[in-house]
C-alpha cells in the first residue's frame, strides 16, 4: 500500500515535520487549560479536530487494522503520535461523546 503512493523518503520526512508542527500548536492550545478547544462545552471545533485526527488514534487503529499487517515503522509512528497530549485528548473526546 505504501509503495503504491510513490512517495520519496524525503517527502515522508517533510510531511512528518509539517504534522508535528501543527500537533505542537494543538498541544499548546490544549495546555492553556480547559477541556475543549473553544469555550466550556463541546463545539464543532472539537468535533472537527477529533474527527480529523481520529484516524491516527489507537482507538481507530484497533478497528481499521484489526486484520491487516501494519509494518513496524508505521506501528512505531502510531505509537509516537499516541504519546502526544493532543492524541490523548482525541481519544478522550471519542470515549466521552461517541
Amino acid at each position: 500500500m505504501i509503495d503504491s503512493l510513490d512517495a520519496a523518503p524525503e517527502a515522508a520526512v517533510d510531511a512528518r515535520a509539517k504534522l508535528d508542527k501543527e500537533l505542537d500548536w494543538l498541544d499548546g492550545k490544549l495546555a492553556e487549560g480547559g477541556r475543549y478547544l473553544v469555550g466550556d462545552h463541546l463545539t464543532r471545533a472539537d468535533l472537527a479536530v477529533a474527527s480529523l485526527l481520529g484516524a491516527l488514534s489507537s482507538l481507530s487503529r484497533e478497528r481499521m487494522f484489526k486484520n491487516v499487517h501494519v509494518p513496524p515503522e508505521i506501528e512505531a509512528e502510531f505509537a509516537r503520535l499516541a504519546k502526544r497530549p493532543c492524541m490523548q485528548w482525541v481519544e478522550q473526546i471519542y470515549r466521552d461523546f461517541r
